[in-house]
């Protein structure tokens, strides 16, 4: 009786002395006459006796297969005694797997290939050569072992594959199986230790699903192909490759491609090739690293290819790699690839905890369309150790709708590291044409939604999307990750190339919460993502200002809160309730940079009576000395809220602290990043030199002010204001200032008042010291007011004689000459001109008095 030795030796039957010669002998074909006793010891015998009489039961079912369908029932290699004669039958009579393969070439029409290897536990097969190249139609179906099961988890994977195909043996240059032909189905099998690819795909309509290639049968450790665990390619065939499909929607038809050479798996001049439902560069219960050396995924010289799809169960997890997760590349021909439904540096939860260790996506082609703004079309692109995705080169790669966060550096990096400049006009080229990012201005939380406005500047006349995510924290950069997609909308450049855009989204945000938003031209180029913008109130100016209640003990009454100052020259406002003869202590802390502190009573209830017909008089006539007069000085905001304005005594006693534009204009043009960022800062004039652009907040707290480009280009958008309340809207801030605190550096800063007769509201104003700011760290601030401090205070004054006397008098207005502006000789003349016979009074000088009564510290 003939006996196969590859069976005996995994069975435990042939020991170790013998394996070298039974490996030569089986590459000849077949053992034949072989002496037992002469390769295994005697106590083995018994058992070899039954493993012959199984075997010989077995070999006889192999002979006996119907043409078409062959069942393997030995792990040997020896072929087929009788190429095409219907019947699988090597050495012994037993069916191998090599000789159903060359059974199922020669025999036209679809085939069928199962296994039923009559020994418990994973059968390996150790092919000594190469396997022959399938050529005919077939289906080789591992799962028809006895015991072995498909997955049937939607996250992990339970299968049991217990037909192992190893290359230990093989040789050089050899693959495991090469699938050359078309309409083929391989699924089942452990295909490992090959020295080129586990697995070749040629020609079209094949599918390959449920199999571990490159890993043990357990999907835990790596047994590497030496190259790719799939390779689709052309192959040199008459057919070219192409509708292929690598796994599938269902938990079965999940491939493990990890642990191999290069790639899990590599697309090369093939279209159409569908990846579904892998997993690549994990274990099989995708919560580990098994990295596969190069990249998850190649895609080279093809298109277009699609990697995930919409549907439940196509989006494959590719994660852990030592390259990227994904990398395409093709010299720019326009690929068309489309990437969708993926978990792309994350397990199998979506945890960002299993990066690819370069970028998750890196392209350099053209045309690529990754995520989508429809359901399920998203990646997430997260954990990754470089760029969540790198457009090395190529352009019209639309990159849109994932979910982009926690990797090591910048969402989308258009080639050059980290952020790119934004250039007046647009006219750069490179990667995704280097589009220009959004400059964001807004980020205001709603009850239940976000509006989000900004600007832009590109290609004039021309229709852009814009989409808006949000994530719970910025890139180190200041430049934004997308961790969430939750709305987009649509605008149009003018002829300047400035377009603007303004979109409240319904969604749930909370503040301190990142904004960033993308921008895309209609060839579908994609830009970077843009700054930061932190999830505020919409407290920017003090008519805005954020309402902070106070509670407590009756004596004691507290409020507190915490913002972000982000962006350079930036003020926030808050105001609360106030009660006469209370003590207010205001306390500014945890400052991440040099903040300041202003303090002023009720500035609502100042501007309703300086734009009231009475007191507009009344405002004209106090604005008359020339420290006033100049517009600038109540139309540049910066005039108050840069606290050196008030901290200097030179602020008010030297005109030219406000006729002077430069004094105020000058710093923030250089000190804002903006202004670098944003090309309309340097494009549109008006946007910086309309002094009411800052002075209305509506230019701001209205997305329309964004959305039409007339907002802009037409001053009119801004000075539909009267004068009157121009002027109100800014001097009532400053009439109402109370309390100042400046102190260099980080250290806190209070202000502590006594409320006296007031009632009503105080507000409050924070602000960085020449318009630092700082997006990591919020400041806080904490309010108390000790009520009925100064309740006792008699506010009648006493009776005095301050009434004028009888008869004619002359009003006297009195001056120094000394302490005016001009030359000595100026003065001179303005002395000379005094009325003739009057005595002039420099120093000295009688006047009635006015006076007000203090007590307890309070201020009347």
């Amino acid at each position: 009786m003939r006996i196969l030795l590859p069976m005996l030796y995994r069975s435990g039957l042939v020991e170790d002395g013998a394996r070298q010669e039974a490996r030569q002998e089986m590459q000849d074909g077949i053992v034949a006459g072989t002496d037992i006793h002469a390769v295994a010891p005697r106590r083995w015998v018994p058992f070899i006796i039954v493993g012959l009489l199984a075997i010989a039961v077995w070999g006889y079912a192999g002979r006996a297969n119907a043409a078409g369908s062959f069942t393997v029932n030995s792990t040997a290699d020896s072929p087929d005694m009788t190429p095409g004669d219907g019947v699988c039958s090597a050495s012994g009579g037993d069916c191998t797997l090599r000789a159903a393969i060359q059974e199922a070439n020669a025999s036209p029409g679809l085939d069928t290939i199962q296994f039923s290897i009559p020994l418990p536990g994973v059968q390996t097969i150790y092919p000594l050569v190469a396997l022959p190249a399938i050529h005919d139609a077939v289906v080789i179906d591992g799962y028809t072992q006895p015991g072995a099961a498909p997955n049937s988890l939607a996250q992990g994977n339970n299968a049991v594959l217990l037909i192992q195909i190893n290359g230990a043996y093989a040789g050089a240059n050899v693959s495991g199986l090469s699938v050359f032909t078309s309409n083929s189905l391989v699924r089942g099998l452990v295909v490992n230790g090959f020295s080129l690819d586990g697995i070749a795909v040629g020609a079209t309509d094949n599918h390959i699903a449920g199999n571990f290639i490159g890993t043990d049968p357990t999907g835990a450790s790596a047994i590497p192909n030496g190259v790719d665990g799939i390779k689709v390619g052309n192959f040199n065939l008459a057919v070219p490759a192409g509708n292929n499909t690598i796994g599938g929607a269902t938990p079965a038809d999940r491939n493990l491609l990890s642990g191999n050479g290069r790639n899990g798996i590599t697309m090369d001049q093939v279209r159409d090739t569908y990846f579904y439902g892998n997993y690549v560069g994990t274990n099989a219960t995708g919560t580990a690293r098994l990295p596969n050396q190069g990249s998850g995924v190649g895609i080279y010289r093809g298109a277009p290819n699609f990697v995930g799809g919409t549907a439940p169960g196509q989006g494959n997890l590719i994660s852990g790699n030592h390259d990227d997760g994904i990398g395409m590349s093709d010299g720019f021909v326009v690929a068309g690839h489309v990437i969708r439904g993926n978990l792309i540096g994350t397990d199998a939860s979506g945890n960002p905890t299993l990066g690819n260790l370069r970028h998750g996506i890196l392209m350099n082609e053209r045309g690529i369309v990754v995520g989508g703004m429809a359901a399920g079309e998203g990646n997430v692109i997260a954990g990754n150790a470089q760029a969540g995705i790198y457009v090395q080169g190529g352009a019209g790669n639309r990159l849109s709708g994932n979910r982009i966060y926690a990797n090591g550096a910048l969402g989308i990096d258009l080639a050059a590291t980290g952020p790119d400049m934004n250039d007046a006009g647009d006219g750069d080229s490179g990667a995704n044409d280097r589009l220009n990012a959004p400059v964001l201005y807004g980020a205001v939380r709603g009850a239940g939604d976000l509006t989000v406005t900004g600007l832009f500047n590109s290609t004039p006349n021309q229709h852009y999307d814009v989409t808006i995510y949000v994530s719970n924290q910025c890139d180190a950069s200041g430049f934004g990750e997308g961790e969430t997609y939750v709305g987009a909308t649509t605008a149009t450049s003018d002829g300047n190339g400035n377009g603007g855009f303004g979109v409240t989204v319904p969604v749930a945000v909370t503040d301190g919460q990142m904004v960033t938003t993308l921008l895309a031209d209609p060839a579908g180029n994609t830009s970077e993502f843009s700054a930061c913008m932190i999830v505020q109130p919409d407290n920017l100016t003090w008519n805005r200002a954020m309402p902070l209640p106070l509670s407590g003990a009756s004596t004691t009454l507290t409020g507190a809160t915490t913002q972000y100052l982000d962006r350079t020259g930036q003020t926030r406002w808050f105001k609360f309730n106030v009660q006469p003869g209370s003590q207010v202590i205001v306390d500014l802390a945890s400052l991440p940079a040099d903040y300041d502190l202003t303090l002023h009573t009720d500035i609502q209830a100042a501007f309703s009576q300086l734009v009231g017909p009475v007191d507009l008089a009344r405002l004209s006539a106090e604005l008359a000395p020339s420290a006033f007069v100049n517009p600038a000085a109540f139309t540049n905001p910066a005039a108050f809220t840069n606290p050196a304005a008030f901290t200097n005594p030179a602020a008010f006693t030297n005109p030219a602290a406000f006729t002077n534009p430069a004094a105020f204009t000058n710093p923030a043009a250089f000190t804002n990043p903006d202004a670098f960022t944003n090309p309309a800062a340097f494009t549109n004039p008006a946007a910086f030199t309309n002094p009411a652009a800052f002075t209305n907040p509506a230019a701001f707290t209205n997305p329309a002010a964004f959305t039409n480009p007339a907002a802009f280009t037409n001053p009119a958008a801004f000075t539909n204001p009267t004068d009157a309340e121009a002027a109100g809207y800014v001097n009532a801030q400053l009439r109402t200032l109370i309390g100042v605190s400046a102190h260099d550096g980080i250290a806190s800063e209070r202000i502590v008042v006594n409320s006296w007769n007031n009632s009503g509201e105080f507000y409050v104003q924070v602000r960085g010291r020449n318009g630092v700011f700082d997006r990591v760290t919020p400041f806080s601030l904490q309010v108390t007011e000790l009520t009925g401090v100064c309740s006792g205070v008699n506010t009648t004054l006493p009776a005095g004689s301050l009434s004028s006397p009888a008869g004619d008098f002359h009003t006297v207005i009195l001056h120094e000459i000394e302490r005016m502006e001009g030359s000595s000789a100026e003065q001179t003349l303005l002395a000379a001109a005094r009325r003739p016979g009057r005595t002039h009074r420099s120093q000295r000088y009688r006047a009635q008095y006015r006076w007000r009564r203090t007590r307890c510290g309070c201020t009347g």
